[in-house]
């Protein structure tokens, strides 16, 4: 069973409307769609397929959301990790799940980064298969 790409159909239901408030920055769901949509097209392009696990451990703000719907828009899975992962905690994370990419703000994570040229691939088509694997989510175990 596929689900319709949450953002595209707002883009397309309400294309004027603000979709996010970041500082003094709005963004309307026409905006933030189709950044999404460059973004998932340059994952695409640098080799990111349906199913694979991307650690995003970037900066929050807009560009990491963006990231975050462009890999769910791949039907890839964001496995969240703070920003200021170490290298041994990096490690520790890989133990527990398979990381095929990351996107990060660190050189630690340099071996399986994915490398965004800036020029975007064709736009992969929405992949949100209602039974798969979104998010991988870390916690302190208590």
């Amino acid at each position: 069973m596929m689900i319709p790409h949450p953002i595209a159909s707002s883009a397309r239901a309400r294309p004027d409307h603000v979709a996010l408030q970041i500082g003094g920055t709005s963004v309307t769901y026409e905006e933030f769609a189709r950044e999404i949509g460059l973004r998932a097209g340059q994952l695409s392009a640098a080799g990111l397929e349906p199913d694979q696990t991307v650690l995003l451990c970037k900066s929050r703000g807009l560009e990491w959301i963006v990231d975050l719907f462009a890999i769910g828009w791949c039907g890839a899975v964001a496995a969240l990790a703070p920003n200021d992962l170490t290298a041994d905690e990096w490690s520790s994370r890989r133990k527990t799940v398979h990381i095929d990419w990351s996107l990060s703000d660190h050189s630690t994570h340099s071996e399986s980064a994915l490398i965004l040229d800036g020029s975007p691939g064709p736009l992969p088509e929405p992949n949100w298969p209602f039974e798969s694997t979104r998010f991988v989510l870390w916690t302190s175990g208590s």
